[in-house]
């Protein structure tokens, strides 16, 4: 079973696998429909000292991984800038989600780093937290800078009017903007009548042209599928999380994926204790509902034959 490779625009440099590393729990947001329990305020979570992380990365990942840095609100640590300085010395990959929250020079300082070793930018737009206008104005501005950005807002009960002013204006800007449904804590989405289901579709359907032929069937089913267990329904297929990709934590916890971090399975040891090992093979999903989307659209996974 052979994997496919990430690669950025800097074509000499290839991924030898993708790291969702949770490097915050804390996020400046209170969005009604956040599903992360275990966010938490800014100002109730102190910034805990990564250098001693990252040198055990720099131990164990040989080569060079994609760390996706996500959190909470990554920005929100007084250090990320010193993290992603230390990740881009030993020449990883990035991609970055981020609500857009942090000022233009942060932002700016980020992308300087990164460089070509950046692969993708995702920013999130939540309307109940800030306004189009000024989110906008970052969003062109990193644009200029870096092509591949690509903003997600989740759909809310009253939104569909100033979305269908946000789709405009991104459409304007060339700036593909995926509309997603908000998901409820049973997994079932919130009910939606059917004009702002249909407007959802209509933008979505228009926002295909900016990924990747292979990838637009799944993303298009995932849009508007009524649960997400129809589709990212990969029981017994040999998967690569655990070897070729795993989520990390800031106190150096590591699981083969978040379905596994969910059920407290596939425990893959401490990288601050040393106890940190990776599968050196493909194993058989054994959830019954997986959302890594990274498996799948890495080329992490297949069925088997």
């Amino acid at each position: 079973m052979k994997t496919a490779l990430t690669r950025s625009k800097n074509k000499n440099k290839i991924s030898n696998g993708v790291v969702d590393w949770i490097i915050t729990d804390s996020c400046n947001y209170n969005c009604s429909y956040c599903r992360n329990e275990s966010r938490k305020p800014k100002n109730e979570n102190k910034d805990d000292n990564l250098d001693e992380l990252l040198i055990k990365i720099k131990k164990n990942l040989k080569g060079i991984w994609r760390f996706n840095l996500i959190g909470g609100e990554p920005f929100v640590r007084s250090d990320f800038l010193h993290v992603v300085e230390q990740l881009a010395s030993m020449n990883h990959h990035f991609s970055i989600y981020t609500n857009f929250s942090s000022s233009w020079g942060k932002i700016k300082r980020f992308l300087e780093i990164t460089g070509k070793n950046l692969d993708i930018f995702y920013a999130s737009l939540h309307l109940e937290e800030t306004n189009l206008d000024s989110f906008l104005e970052k969003a062109i501005k990193v644009k200029k800078i870096f092509p591949d950005l690509f903003i997600i807002s989740i759909a809310g009960s009253n939104q569909k009017e100033i979305l269908e002013s946000a789709v405009k204006e991104f459409n304007k800007y060339k700036i593909p903007h995926i509309i997603r449904m908000q998901r409820l804590r049973n997994d079932k989405f919130l009910n939606y009548p059917k004009d702002y289901l249909d407007f959802m579709k209509k933008s979505n359907l228009k926002q295909l042209a900016f990924f990747d032929e292979s990838k637009i069937n799944i993303i298009d089913k995932s849009l508007y599928a009524k649960r997400h267990k129809k589709i990212f329904l990969f029981k017994g297929y040999n998967c690569w999380a655990g070897s070729r990709y795993f989520v990390l934590l800031n106190n150096g916890d590591a699981f083969k994926c978040f379905p596994a971090k969910r059920e407290k399975k596939g425990y893959l040891g401490n990288m601050l204790n040393d106890s940190f090992l990776l599968k050196k093979n493909f194993s058989e999903c054994e959830f019954d509902v997986c959302f890594c989307s990274d498996v799948y659209f890495n080329g992490f996974i297949e069925k088997r034959s």
